[in-house]
């Protein structure tokens, strides 16, 4: 499912539904449960139909009479995104990007008007799987049944017998569907490659700068392509559209090249990247390969001669004095490589398009900004040709590598921009659950129950209660008397959150330890300011720059650090809940900016990591960005926080933010506003190559039904680490958990659809 990850689509071709396929259309119970008869979707996999008959629905079966001719957008161009997903269809129907165009209803009507002109019958699209968008039912289509099918949601229909299907299995096998179409080609569909169109192609000048720029392939837009571009792309479609159907240009079969480039390479480049990366996966699991520097070495060459060998020389292989080899067999080697597949066939007799095919394959063979099978690999060889010669280096640097300390057993880690638990990926399905601790133990079980029974992995909770007199009931961790601060490992204390960790253990979940708060709820930040710098003005900030308050708060997370550093339960610990330079009601100085609080994050992510090397570090922030020019707040860094700074620091293992719209002024476009959030924040996760967590999001105005699949999809697509929903609740034995707005308990419609999701975040693991 290679165009979920690169989702933007930038070629369109044509394509025939063969007389005879089957085809598909699931409609829910709340549309009109008559079958369509105008513009409407179809699929060519049932599961995909059965997705969206869940409510009182039903799945229409269909035959085609004829071929049907379509034309198709790569891409996840069925999505209705607004991060460039249908800037094709855009500019066919518009002539630009200028605007986003969600309704999927009004596009189906435009694209089929303008398709008349080339007498297409519809639309060949990809979301999760391939969808058809049929411009009308009536034509060609033959109906061979109408099924009211078992729902997959929480009712059961009158007479049924036991339970019915999980959403959760649903949301697995809709996502299946499209896995089994990862290769080409696909039954019943036919692709013209002779009449391709790629704007990859350098005559569309206008992208060609905007791609040069580009950090990664989420950003190929196409909002700056000139009319004269969009008037040359009318040019080439009426040219490939247009042209008779018995004109096939080559006759050459561009897909069976494809295939058995990707049959040769794919799986050989693959297995060199984990040779390559073999030293990055260090692990104390006693079923990993020794990392022998020399030896990998070895191996390495032998990969790679298994992939040139036929392509090498031996004339042309002559010793020189300077490095053992002269050019000229590299040169050969690439050349006889990379031109394999393409240098034999007769070019007069191509299509226009065909020649854009030729040139792609051979560039991809050869250009060393590509996958360069033929070029990477020579290079390899010759780097790696006297093995004794650099024994030494790889010595040393063995020696050096071993110095630095593999994950210790059972602990969460990171690689890159991934999390991992004993060599394997550790998926970030999470929630938040900051009153676990002042629950009696059999309502920490049930509520760690309920969060297990939703496919979580992940809990994030406070590790903070600041209090200036003992409470009659509750836990709290911290008393303040006069300026002086007494740790509770009693009971009601340190003791209580044994058990939190215990049971979140037995419920195999990792938890999230936060360790002070902004605010002044549970304590937190203002009480150290309050008891320790009573004459100050109650600066907010101080919390970040007074030696005597630093001091304190060192000393209460060292009481949590020596107490767990041994625990693998606990996955990380984050410095405090939102920090800013201003709190509920107190205020910040002058003086505070965002190198105030990134100053402090480095000096106190930096100490935890000298105490307790075993656990992770965040900071527990929302994300602010510290962006130029007009922008909403959010952007302005006007609380103090830099995520692109902070996530910079070197102690800090991995990044968070928040998500709350409908407070931070965008409670008109909740929707949208999240979507480029998440976006955002993704595109700093790939640049600084660690994890980015949206470890708080919410909506409590909006239905969460009609956003958080949005939200969610936008973290599967834009391959953003994980997720922590706000708030996890439980029917306890006191009654309904607390509830802020925010909260969703078991059986609720969010409950199954955080438990659906977190099964397409394991499976996209």
């Amino acid at each position: 499912m290679y165009y979920v990850y690169q989702r933007n689509g930038h070629a369109v071709v044509p394509v025939t539904v063969s007389a005879g396929t089957l085809l598909y259309h699931g409609r829910n119970g709340r549309v009109d449960p008559a079958p369509p008869t105008g513009a409407e979707w179809l699929t060519l996999d049932v599961d995909h139909a059965t997705a969206y008959s869940a409510f009182r629905g039903r799945i229409f079966s269909y035959a085609a009479e004829r071929d049907f001719r379509l034309l198709y957008f790569d891409g996840v161009s069925a999505a209705p995104l607004a991060t460039g997903t249908q800037d094709v269809q855009d500019v066919i129907i518009y002539g630009n990007v200028s605007d986003f165009h969600r309704s999927p209803f009004v596009r189906i009507v435009q694209l089929c008007d303008w398709g008349k002109q080339y007498e297409l019958d519809g639309f060949f699209r990809m979301g999760y799987d391939f969808e058809i968008m049929l411009c009308n039912f009536t034509n060609g289509l033959t109906r061979l049944s109408d099924i009211d099918v078992v729902p997959g949601m929480l009712e059961h229909p009158l007479g049924w017998q036991g339970s019915i299907r999980d959403p959760m299995i649903m949301a697995y096998e809709f996502l299946a569907t499209g896995n089994w179409h990862n290769v080409e080609p696909i039954a019943g569909l036919k692709i013209d490659y002779s009449r391709m169109i790629s704007f990859f192609d350098r005559k569309y000048e206008s992208l060609v700068e905007l791609r040069r720029h580009a950090t990664s392939r989420l950003q190929y837009r196409m909002f700056n392509i000139s009319k004269t571009d969009v008037q040359l792309f009318r040019a080439e479609l009426d040219d490939a559209l247009l042209r008779p159907c018995s004109d096939m240009g080559s006759g050459v079969q561009w897909e069976a090249i494809m295939r058995h480039i990707i049959a040769s390479y794919g799986d050989r480049l693959h297995y060199l990247q984990q040779l390559l990366h073999s030293l990055d996966r260090r692990t104390n699991n006693v079923e990993d390969e020794g990392h022998d520097v020399p030896k990998l070495v070895v191996d390495v060459r032998q990969q790679v001669l298994t992939m040139l060998a036929p392509y090498i020389s031996r004339a042309s292989i002559i010793g020189s004095d300077s490095d053992g080899l002269n050019h000229t067999w590299f040169e050969e080697t690439v050349g006889r490589c990379s031109t394999k597949h393409t240098a034999h066939l007769a070019i007069v007799a191509f299509a226009p398009q065909e020649h854009n095919l030729k040139s792609a394959i051979d560039e991809t063979a050869s250009v060393p900004a590509s996958v360069a099978p033929c070029e990477a690999s020579t290079y390899l060889l010759r780097t790696s040709l006297d093995v004794m010669k650099l024994s030494a280096v790889f010595a040393l640097c063995a020696t050096a590598l071993s110095a630095v300390a593999a994950p210790a057993p059972n602990f969460v880690y990171t690689v890159g921009q991934k999390f991992y638990l004993n060599g394997r990926e550790y998926i970030f399905a999470g929630t938040n659950a900051y009153w676990l601790a002042q629950q009696s133990n059999s309502d920490i079980d049930k509520a760690f129950s309920d969060i297990a029974a939703a496919g979580l992995t992940t809990v994030r909770t406070w590790g903070w209660n600041d209090v200036t007199a003992i409470p009659s009931s509750g836990t709290y961790y911290q008393l303040w008397t006069n300026g002086t601060a007494t740790i509770n490992y009693g009971s009601n204390g340190l003791a209580k959150f044994d058990y939190v960790v215990q049971s979140a253990k037995a419920h195999g979940l990792h938890l999230i330890v936060t360790l002070t708060n902004n605010w002044i709820d549970y304590g937190g930040m203002d009480i150290y300011v309050e008891q320790l710098a009573p004459n100050s003005g109650l600066y907010h900030d101080l919390f970040y720059t007074d030696p005597t308050i630093q001091a304190a708060y060192k000393t209460y997370i060292t009481a949590w650090l020596n107490r767990y550093r041994s625990n693998p339960t606990i996955m990380s610990w984050e410095l405090a809940n939102e920090p800013r330079c201003a709190g509920t009601s107190s205020v910040a100085s002058a003086a505070c900016d965002t190198t105030t609080i990134t100053s402090w994050v480095s000096e106190m992510s930096a100490y935890i990591k000298s105490v307790d090397s075993n656990h992770l570090v965040a900071i527990g922030d929302e994300g602010w960005f510290q962006r130029p020019g007009a922008q909403p707040y959010p952007y302005d860094a006007s609380v103090g926080i830099s995520f692109d700074d902070n996530i910079l620091v070197p102690t800090l293992d991995w990044g968070t933010l928040h998500m709350y719209p409908e407070y931070w002024g965008q409670a008109d476009n909740v929707t949208e506003f999240g979507i480029a959030w998440i976006r955002d924040h993704a595109a700093v996760q790939r640049t600084a190559n660690k994890p980015v967590v949206v470890e708080e999001f919410g909506v409590s105005i909006a239905n969460p039904s009609q956003v958080y699949p949005s939200w969610w999809n936008e973290v599967l697509l834009s391959g953003m680490t994980g997720d922590a929903i706000w708030q996890s609740g439980s029917y306890l034995s006191t009654g309904p958990s607390p509830n802020d707005g925010f909260t969703y308990y078991p059986n609720s419609t969010v409950y199954e659809e955080v438990r659906a999701y977190a099964g397409l975040l394991k499976l996209r693991g």
